[in-house]
């Protein structure tokens, strides 16, 4: 794995990470006729997928084609969003290092980083050791 610039390292220094405390799965759905519950929903050509908490995964139920369980959600306070290239190359590739499967998911503000649950003690240590601090909502 390639070192981090200067830039990126201040960048993580200054992006802390909050882990959630529920449980989420990733779904495919025929449909989901009420996305507002759920953390994500998203409609493309080929498909529905549904992130949501394992408290709304019956609402649900009768919807789902396919479902991968269980996973935690972290969310990166980015300091400096669309300003820093290499952010979520860097966390990938410590996390593919380790031998970790993730789902990386952007929005406007915020990235975010679904980790299986099994895989949540290697993972924290991962990113801290890229210099990644956790903060407690």
């Amino acid at each position: 794995m390639k070192e981090a610039s200067p830039t990126l390292q201040e960048t993580i220094k200054q992006s802390p990470f909050v882990l959630y405390p529920l449980r989420y799965a990733v779904l495919q759905v025929a449909e989901c006729p009420n996305p507002q519950p759920h953390f994500l929903v998203t409609h493309e050509a080929e498909e529905i997928s549904v992130i949501t908490t394992e408290d709304k995964l019956e609402m649900l139920t009768p919807q789902i084609l396919k479902q991968q369980c269980w996973f935690r959600l972290l969310e990166f306070k980015m300091s400096t969003p669309f300003e820093t290239p290499g952010f979520l190359a860097v966390i990938a590739s410590k996390l593919a290092s380790r031998q970790l499967n993730i789902l990386l998911v952007s929005t406007f503000s915020k990235d975010w980083l679904l980790l299986r649950e099994e895989d949540l003690e290697t993972g924290l240590s991962s990113l801290q050791e890229l210099g990644f601090q956790q903060v407690f909502s």
